[in-house]
């Protein structure tokens, strides 16, 4: 069974690099950015488009 690895700022430049160790490892990879117009095309990894910290007021 694969790991998968949840990481935000996926598509940023120290995200970017984290990802593409990882996918070279073979974990899958699920990417939270806050746009998908700017993502790099590797395998084992899907991105969600979003942004946690406007949504962390409705947490208390």
């Amino acid at each position: 069974m694969k790991k998968i690895i949840i990481l935000t700022g996926a598509n940023g430049h120290v995200g970017n690099n984290i990802v593409k160790m990882l996918v070279d490892k073979d974990y899958e990879v699920r990417g939270l950015v806050l746009s998908k117009s700017n993502v790099s095309d590797f395998k084992n990894i899907k991105y969600y488009e979003g942004n946690y910290i406007q949504n962390m007021h409705s947490i208390h």
